[in-house]
């Protein structure tokens, strides 16, 4: 995906990625997950300030060992990120609260984020549920960063 947005890499500023599943063939539940491997680093488009997308477009699936670390995939001057869980519909392999706060914990942690996405100001996580709010929240805080969770909207809106 990375590489489709190579053209706008100086100009994209803003970018929203939803996925949606369909399929009128079969059920869309099923064991073949080989439509999605890996992950999008978004680390080379260098205008981007913003960027909404689900958990797993930036991580890849959340049980893959070769999962990157935040700093890894990020673009340099990005000031917004919004992480959305529009991947949960796989939920064996979707990004949940727990190993996704490990990743956050270790991006955040100690202003490290700093060193890679030094104008970075806001984490935004839109989930179904989100249990420690309170938690997360505060460590975004306390390292920088403001921190909003937001409850997820239906796909479609």
């Amino acid at each position: 995906m990375a590489s489709a947005l190579v053209c706008v890499k100086d100009t994209l500023i803003d970018v929203k990625i939803r996925i949606g599943y369909y399929n009128n063939e079969q059920p869309f539940y099923t064991d073949d997950v080989s439509w999605i491997r890996g992950y999008s680093s978004l680390k080379g488009l260098a205008a981007l300030e913003a960027v909404t997308t689900p958990s797993g477009v930036l991580l890849g699936w959340y049980n893959d060992k070769d999962s990157p670390s935040l700093a890894d995939v990020l673009p340099p001057n990005v000031i917004t990120i919004c992480l959305t869980y529009d991947l949960g519909g796989h939920e064996s392999y979707a990004w949940h609260e727990k190993p996704l706060t490990t990743v956050i914990e270790e991006f955040v942690g100690d202003e490290k984020w700093r060193t890679t996405t030094s104008h970075f100001r806001d984490f935004n996580l839109v989930y179904h549920n989100w249990e420690e709010k309170n938690e997360i929240s505060g460590f975004c805080e306390r390292n920088g960063l403001t921190c909003c969770i937001k409850k997820r909207a239906p796909l479609d809106s």
